[in-house]
């Protein structure tokens, strides 16, 4: 992969979480999950494509962001 591609692509990811804390206020929690859950897939599998599988950096990303994120609130 390319390093601009891979820029680009970590970028992404981080808007998507960004714009997910502004998801309709009122939309059920299991929708909010649903989505996080695919964005953190999502950047798991970027993260050890730019890396390695049994990375740091893939540790430290699941030590971060753990089941759910910081902003989802039931």
């Amino acid at each position: 992969m390319k390093k601009e591609d891979t820029i680009e692509k970590l970028k992404r990811q981080i808007q998507l979480i960004d714009n997910l804390k502004y998801i309709i206020p009122g939309t059920q929690y299991r929708e909010k999950e649903k989505l996080f859950i695919k964005w953190k897939r999502d950047t798991e599998i970027l993260i050890e494509q730019i890396f390695e599988k049994d990375s740091r950096h893939i540790e430290e990303f699941k030590n971060i962001f753990g089941s759910t994120a910081p902003f989802m609130e039931k």
